[in-house]
């Protein structure tokens, strides 16, 4: 008797149990209309990756003259240096290097070429031209127990000119002392992007031809900033081309935003580009709201788990996240003289009496 009224009793959980699941199931098989409404509440709250960043440094950015030298600034015509020497001798003597890239000291008749020369082995070369005049003095050993000092530093940096052009909102050619000269303060100067500007291909041409293309994307994401490549040099070009794939990824992510990808991005890396999914996510029922030119609006679930997808300029991605009350193979057991009630996982094959057995 005892037997089968366990036997009612777990009929009666198994039925609730299944009902529910049932249940959550066919939500899950209805969510176009809920799904639709949400997406489109929350891709007019989302904004592009990025952009805030340079908008900010264009308010906050001011070129206020001489800054701290960059160690890899050229020396060139326009520059001033300053040298002078403490201890057992005084000496002191501002130099302008002149249109043939050298600097002339009067005291001394001596000529110094500061071709090729940056600034961080400016002091090194001084020191070694002087000490052909001053050996009992510049003495290594008197270096180093510092009884004779030497400094040397810019009083004047010149000015370099840097062309931008295509999408930041004041394109023209800017002024900067040369160590400021760097590819963030440019587009600063330049009012920031506008929301049509790709970050991910901004177009450096160097005056002798040379060009490079720099992602941003490695910078604001990654933390990677190569100082070399970010320096801008007398007569560069800035080009900012127009963004030509731009896709919003919202729901269950851990940095829903609009994203600018690439040709060969599919949505695997747009999922990188947003942080990854949330713990909750559901990555085996994703939606793609895609809008083409001359096609018909296409609603696309995709299941990440088995396999990738292309994407395209404009796609709307909502990742899903599993309800916190969703229940799967799971069975519950109680009554008298059980004496773990509770819920159990339904193992393959699971007989009532192997669950009775578990529950003591």
């Amino acid at each position: 008797m005892r037997f089968w009224l366990y036997s009612l009793c777990f009929v009666l959980v198994c039925q609730c149990m299944l009902f529910s699941v049932f249940a959550q199931a066919e939500d899950l098989t209805q969510p176009v209309k809920s799904d639709t409404t949400l997406s489109s509440a929350k891709v007019s709250e989302l904004t592009p990756y990025g952009y805030q960043i340079f908008n900010s440094i264009a308010e906050d950015f001011s070129d206020s003259g001489l800054r701290p030298v960059a160690p890899d600034y050229p020396l060139g015509p326009g520059d001033e240096v300053d040298v002078r020497i403490w201890g057992p001798m005084e000496f002191q003597e501002t130099l302008a290097v002149d249109p043939e890239g050298y600097i002339s000291f009067i005291k001394l008749n001596h000529r110094i070429n500061l071709n090729g020369v940056i600034f961080s082995d400016l002091e090194s070369l001084i020191l070694r031209e002087l000490s052909n005049f001053y050996a009992g003095v510049l003495t290594s050993q008197n270096l180093q127990a510092k009884k004779v000092t030497v400094e040397v530093r810019l009083t004047k940096i010149r000015g370099i000119q840097v062309f931008v052009v295509g999408e930041v909102n004041k394109p023209g050619v800017y002024t900067f002392a040369s160590s400021s000269a760097n590819l963030l303060h440019t587009l600063g100067r330049a009012g920031g992007l506008k929301a049509s500007g790709s970050l991910r291909d901004i177009q450096i041409t160097r005056a002798n031809g040379r060009q490079v293309s720099l992602d941003l994307y490695s910078l604001l994401l990654k933390g990677e900033r190569n100082i070399r490549g970010y320096f801008l040099q007398e007569g560069d070009m800035v080009f900012v081309p127009p963004s030509q794939k731009m896709v919003s990824i919202d729901g269950s992510m851990k940095r829903p935003a609009i994203y600018e990808v690439r040709e060969k991005e599919t949505l695997r890396n747009l999922m990188e580009l947003a942080g990854g999914p949330a713990p909750r996510a559901d990555l085996s029922y994703i939606r793609i709201i895609r809008r083409r030119p001359n096609h018909p609006r296409e609603i696309l679930d995709v299941d990440l788990t088995v396999s990738d997808v292309d994407l395209y300029d404009g796609d709307r991605v909502t990742v899903s996240a599993v309800p916190e009350d969703w229940r799967e193979e799971i069975v519950e057991i109680a009554g008298e003289g059980i004496r773990k009630p509770g819920q159990y996982r339904l193992a393959e094959g699971m007989t009532l009496q192997e669950l009775v057995d578990r529950a003591g």
